[in-house]
């Protein structure tokens, strides 16, 4: 069997399989401390954006940007505060209607 290695940077996921030789439980203090502040409310994507510069930049049901796919193919985590103001198409990946959780079809 494995021997875990405890560290003292708390991780917000304890499970071996997430950070293999990383594994320490945090406590309530801890988590209440952590900054949080970047992370959306609602991290399932709604829709895209097209960008002037050729960004596709995906975003949440608040219209919140998450990520950013960059014309050479790199991508990086949006700031959710960001305002992305070169926004030339806008394009939702389903409507209320259409949406799985309502939809007939599924």
């Amino acid at each position: 069997m494995k021997e875990r290695q405890l560290t003292s940077e708390p991780t917000l996921d304890a499970s071996p399989a997430a950070q293999p030789g990383r594994v320490r439980a945090i406590s309530a203090r801890e988590l209440m401390e952590m900054d949080f502040s970047n992370v959306p409310l609602n991290p399932h994507p709604y829709g895209e954006w097209l960008t002037a510069s050729g960004d596709r930049v995906l975003f949440n049901r608040s219209y919140e940007p998450l990520w950013i796919k960059h014309p050479d193919g790199s991508v990086e985590r949006a700031d959710r505060n960001a305002w992305i103001s070169d926004i030339v198409k806008e394009r939702h990946f389903w409507f209320d209607w259409e949406h799985p959780n309502y939809s007939a079809v599924t």
